[in-house]
């Protein structure tokens, strides 16, 4: 199981009730666009933001802690860490060295820290729209915790009147609609997944029961998953005959059986997982630990630094110029 991903998002503005493209706001003028702010550029509004985060921030009502651990700024660029902590709830835990259990080592008051790469870049080409990079571990992002406070700290800004929201701030994930480019550019086929869902009758004595109840039914999740085998290699055309309008030469597919087909694929040195029949592919990126530099089993964020920046090259339009190489952290 993959634990650390770089997911991209795009970053945008606009004044309430105008969402055309041509009203979207410049990144990189924005005191033009809207008199009230003190900065012309996001990266200077982030740089005040993160530096308000500096110090932890305790959520008592969510259980929750927020801290910008680090962070750095230069032009067009800002990149840093976070750690975001829940607590509330006592562990036992073991040691698997000693072998022994220590009971209550973790307290309700402390809090469990995970560290949370990001980076933001705005283009010189499309200054409306910036790419922010988040890090991801197993199922858990930072990104509702960032953008929530992220809005609130821009409301500052807003008119004086308390009724009035006149700054719109959206940060929505990445889509690619072209997983035939995709395909193409890929360096190998690692595998592809197939998900559904399949209702069971979990207790035993109603397995066959036409009578059971929906008490005693449940839909499940499955999976299935095919890769390549060490001797074998698979081409862009058989990847490509599982997508929806694609003729599977090898028998037939149930397609009606499943849900979504995703295919896993190495690009650049890294592993990208998009669905085959989802037309809106969500990107992000999966990381290899043997590739980074690891401090307590997460990546460094100097390590995931020019990782990012590649994330960002590949979602830019290709007329636009990515991040500078290398690390500013």
């Amino acid at each position: 199981m993959v634990s650390h991903k770089l997911v991209p998002y795009w970053f945008r503005m606009h004044e309430a009730y105008y969402a055309d493209e041509d009203d979207y706001w410049n990144l990189q003028n924005l005191t033009d666009e809207y008199d009230e702010f003190d900065d012309d550029s996001l990266i200077d509004i982030l740089d005040g933001f993160f530096d308000e985060y500096s110090d932890i921030d305790d959520d008592d009502d969510r259980k929750r802690t927020f801290e910008v651990n680090r962070y750095e700024s230069d032009g067009d660029v800002i990149e840093g860490e976070i750690k975001l902590g829940e607590y509330g709830i006592e562990a036992d835990v073991y040691d698997t060295v000693e072998g022994e259990r220590i009971h209550s080592h973790r307290k309700e008051h402390h809090s469990e820290e995970t560290p949370f790469y990001f980076l933001f870049y705005v283009p010189s080409t499309d200054k409306t729209r910036a790419v922010a990079v988040l890090k991801q571990y197993r199922a858990r992002g930072v990104m509702g915790e960032l953008f929530r406070r992220l809005k609130e700290y821009i409301s500052q800004y807003d008119s004086d009147d308390e009724d009035t929201n006149d700054i719109v701030c959206e940060m929505k994930p990445v889509y690619t609609q072209d997983a035939e480019e995709r395909i193409t550019r890929a360096d190998d086929f690692k595998r592809l997944k197939f998900e559904g869902t399949q209702e069971l009758t979990p207790v035993e004595e109603h397995a066959d029961n036409e009578g059971a109840t929906d008490v005693d039914r449940q839909r499940v999740s499955r999976t299935y998953e095919i890769k390549p085998t060490s001797e074998s290699r698979w081409s862009p055309d058989f990847v490509q005959s599982f997508m929806p309008d694609g003729n599977w030469k090898y028998g037939e597919l149930q397609k009606d059986e499943f849900d979504d087909v995703k295919l896993e694929v190495e690009e650049d040195g890294s592993t990208i997982t998009f669905s085959l029949w989802n037309a809106n592919i969500r990107m992000r990126r999966e990381l290899d630990p043997s590739n980074l530099n690891m401090n307590g089993g997460h990546p460094t964020a100097d390590s995931l630094s020019p990782k990012a920046r590649e994330v960002a090259d590949i979602v830019l339009p290709p007329e636009s110029d990515g991040p500078d190489d290398g690390t500013i952290l």
